[in-house]
């Protein structure tokens, strides 16, 4: 069976409907995705943003606290007396610590200051005493001279001498100035612990994501681990703007990871985050598995509503391809059922209509082809009635005038019988020994007229007798071989008749001259000139009413005889009475 076009277009048709199905899911997971990342990074963007600012207002109140003790007029004064008053200012800056972590409620242990003064005093509270001298932070920072210095702010850095919680610490530096002097009178030296940041974003921190603090270049400020203090976190701040920049989600993800940075305000610093992109889409696998599903499960029912739609269309196309089949085959009467209005339905009535309209021309054609071999055995007879009837009366009247009276009343005998036999019979099948009867009466009477000229035997099998032929067609074999077959000599005409399977297989021989092989390829065409129309009619006549598989076959040879073979089917007469 060949291919089917209807199951090749529904194939295709199912290819394009899960191609458009698995673009739709794929277009609405890659929109999920980004509606997602950017709803991540708006909210940890807004939670960046909010613990920066809180960092900023914090890093804002230590620097006023800061600026007040360096207008402090009192310390102002203490810092032109060398280290005279040192005790006195300590104990202000003690009692300025104290009301400042008490007042902003901040731990104490994470915050000291310290003042050097021009006139060379050190004092710090708790007994912190800075190492530091001016001269050194002067020289170091020269900007500190200048009237409109801003507070320096300096990197987190390791302290040796520290303890506890100072060991990691950054330094702000205020110029001491008094409000009508713009010298230099001292420096406010605050000590911040990097503890005071990280407790501040501590909260925020998750297991899967990290969070420090870092200046523009990328340096680790302040972080969980604090081995990488003064380290670089690996991306600098203009790389994150330009990764925030971006608008696809995609772009914002750097080795697996969103990147995250806000400016801490008051400060060159920047809170800086790095979180795992599969965090944040963690929920999508749940979207994508139910993408996957809902693709797969209308897959499934796209198939199943396609292979019945296909199923359908197929077993109407096969019950078409199935009628055409044995119309092909000559069976006319097959009929479809109309299950429809459709096209379908259209195509079997007009199926219908063709099979009836054949049927019609076809039986048109019978009754044609009958009414043609009734034509062709009335020919037939009319040239029994025409020549051979006035050479037979032409001889009986010969013999009548040589007084051969005898032989005269046996040609008439025979003649009468053969007219009786061939005239009045109107059936186009007879049984073979009728057939037999009439030649065996044809060739007794043409012994009377041609004496001495040949000699002719029947031999029918015994289960021949009875089997049906078309009437006329061993006459005009049997007469051509007497006609055409003598040459001058006595000739031995010898009929048998056999059944071979499913085949009636009858042979007419002569011994007489035979002919050529041309002249045997050509007796049965019909532009042959050749006198052997009868031959040729009987031929015709055979393969009309069966088939080309069926008629003459001749052998021949010059000098050596005719063989001619008569292959019909067998068909006996009692298959025709049922």
């Amino acid at each position: 069976m060949g291919k089917s076009y209807t199951l090749r277009i529904f194939c295709l048709l199912f290819a394009v409907l899960l191609a458009v199905l698995c673009a739709a899911g794929t277009l609405i997971y890659v929109f999920a995705r980004q509606t997602v990342g950017e709803e991540f990074l708006r909210l940890n963007n807004a939670n960046l943003e909010g613990t920066a600012a809180s960092m900023g207002k914090s890093m804002t109140e230590i620097r006023s606290f800061g600026q007040q003790l360096s207008v402090d007029s009192s310390l102002l004064t203490l810092a032109d007396g060398g280290t005279m008053g040192e005790r006195q200012a300590m104990s202000a800056l003690n009692a300025a610590l104290t009301e400042f972590v008490s007042s902003h409620q901040r731990p104490a242990n994470l915050l000291s200051v310290a003042v050097l003064g021009r006139g060379g005093l050190r004092a710090a509270s708790y007994n912190q005493v800075p190492e530091e001298h001016f001269s050194d932070l002067t020289e170091s920072y020269p900007a500190l001279l200048d009237p409109s210095a801003e507070p320096v702010l300096l990197p987190v850095s390791l302290r040796p001498q520290g303890a506890g919680v100072m060991v990691y610490t950054f330094r702000i530096l205020l110029p001491m100035r008094s409000y009508d002097d713009t010298a230099l009178r001292g420096v406010v030296v605050l000590d911040v612990s990097e503890l005071f940041l990280y407790s501040q974003y501590r909260t925020f921190l998750t297991t899967a994501g990290t969070m420090a603090v870092v200046d523009e270049a990328g340096t680790v400020i302040s972080s969980a681990d604090k081995t990488a203090i003064g380290q670089s976190c690996g991306v600098s701040i203009s790389d994150l703007t330009a990764l925030n920049d971006s608008s696809r989600i995609m772009d914002k993800i750097q080795d697996g990871d969103f990147l995250l940075s806000r400016r801490i305000p008051g400060t060159a610093w920047y809170l800086y985050q790095r979180l795992p992109a599969r965090s944040a889409f963690a929920a999508l696998r749940n979207v994508r598995n139910i993408i996957f599903l809902v693709i797969g499960l209308t897959a499934a029912g796209m198939l199943l509503a396609l292979l019945l739609a296909a199923r359908t269309l197929m077993a109407r196309t096969r019950a078409i391809e199935k009628g055409l089949d044995r119309i092909r085959g000559g069976d006319l009467s097959v009929r479809l059922t109309v299950t429809g209005e459709d096209e379908f339905g259209r195509i079997e009535r007009s199926f219908n209509e063709m099979a009836e309209q054949l049927q019609s021309l076809i039986d048109e054609v019978r009754h044609s082809e009958q009414r043609k071999r009734a034509a062709e055995i009335d020919f037939l007879h009319a040239q029994i009635n025409s020549h051979f009837i006035h050479n037979t009366l032409t001889s009986i009247r010969f013999l009548l005038e040589m007084n051969k009276t005898e032989e005269a009343g046996e040609m008439l005998f025979y003649f009468s019988k053969l007219l009786r036999q061939t005239l009045s019979r109107s059936d186009e099948f007879i049984p073979l020994s009728q057939e037999t009867d009439a030649l065996e009466n044809y060739v007794n009477l043409q012994r009377y007229r041609y004496p001495d000229t040949f000699e002719a035997t029947f031999d029918l099998g015994p289960d021949t007798d009875r089997v049906m032929v078309p009437s006329m067609i061993l006459q005009p074999v049997v007469e051509n071989a007497i006609f055409h077959g003598t040459g001058g000599k006595r000739i031995q005409i010898t009929l048998t008749a056999r059944r071979e399977g499913e085949n009636l297989t009858i042979v007419v021989a002569d011994d007489g001259v035979g002919m050529s092989d041309d002249q045997r390829r050509d007796i049965l065409q019909k532009e042959s000139r050749m006198n052997h129309v009868g031959l040729r009619n009987v031929h015709e006549r055979i393969q009309m009413c069966y088939g080309s598989a069926y008629g003459l076959s001749i052998e021949s040879a010059v000098g050596q005889g005719t063989k001619i073979t008569y292959t019909l089917p067998y068909w006996e007469a009692k298959e025709e009475a049922r």
